[in-house]
């Protein structure tokens, strides 16, 4: 069952590039950032990210000051979420979801695949959402898998909730069309939080801990990747970096914000405020 849409948003690619620098240069390809898709614990001191440096791919960690880097779990994975207790990450590998824990080095499969992506562990520790065909729900105890949303392609759990924010990607004629919904998990309700029509390749949609804000990345054809937010209440968008940033994550208090500097000297994790003010580098890559 679906409600009404209850927001809705219209922006064309060109309200983005007026706020963009138009002398940036020309994107990267992902694999060419070193530091990307930032998690953090519950806990809110330390960060964990996919790294793929030369020598050192896999999922990484490190402190809110920059330092005690650890690796987590060496391969080529992608994507990750802690558990809430803080006693594991899960991330995809080979289309399988493992969950490896942080002080040991246990491996468990939680979902033998196929295509089984982008993992977001829920508030209560109870569930696992994440992107195959749509959007799943696994009920760790059990090991019953529902359906949520036969259309999904990014997935982030509301803090303290059982319900979640699906990003929906549809592509239109002359447009892509970037629609966010808000599911519970439990009595399968969705409404529609807004869309947004533009040219630019946004994706890796993330509230903020009150839910009153979304966080995203824009990459416009021609130019970096930027992080903005949207304010839900009166559909405000607002840029939040201006040179170069992508796969933003909020910490646990909703003060900070981490994320992947695109420019084409960088590729590091950064911190700012929500605000996009006192912005400080994390990682060198």
């Amino acid at each position: 069952m679906r409600r009404r849409p209850i927001f809705y948003l219209l922006v064309l690619s060109a309200a983005f590039a007026a706020g963009c620098d138009s002398t940036t240069s020309p994107p990267f390809e992902e694999w060419a950032y070193r530091h990307t898709r930032p998690f953090w614990s519950p806990s809110g001191d330390r960060v964990a990210f996919t790294r793929t440096d030369f020598g050192s791919v896999g999922i990484w960690s490190v402190d809110t000051s920059g330092g005690n880097l650890q690796l987590l779990h060496a391969g080529d994975v992608g994507g990750g979420t802690w558990s809430p207790d803080g006693q594991w990450i899960a991330f995809y590998q080979l289309g399988q979801i493992l969950a490896r824990s942080v002080n040991s080095e246990s491996l468990r499969v939680l979902v033998n695949g196929p295509r089984s992506i982008r993992p977001a562990w829920s508030p209560d520790g109870r569930t696992l959402a994440f992107i195959r065909d749509g959007v799943v729900a696994l009920d760790l105890a059990s090991g019953v898998e529902r359906t949520v949303a036969i259309a999904g392609s990014y997935v982030q759990w509301f803090p303290g909730t059982r319900s979640i924010l699906i990003g929906v990607v549809q592509a239109e004629p002359s447009s892509t069309a970037f629609r966010l919904e808000r599911a519970d998990v439990d009595s399968l309700l969705t409404r529609d939080l807004f869309t947004l029509r533009t040219t630019d390749d946004s994706g890796f949609f993330v509230p903020t801990p009150d839910g009153a804000t979304v966080l995203f990345g824009s990459k416009p054809i021609d130019r970096r990747a930027n992080v903005w937010s949207v304010t839900l209440g009166n559909l405000q968008l607002h840029q939040l970096t201006f040179d170069g940033g992508d796969y933003p994550a909020v910490s646990p208090d909703g003060r900070w914000v981490v994320y992947t500097r695109t420019a084409a000297d960088d590729g590091g994790l950064w911190l700012m405020r929500t605000d996009g003010t006192a912005k400080r580098r994390l990682t060198q890559p």
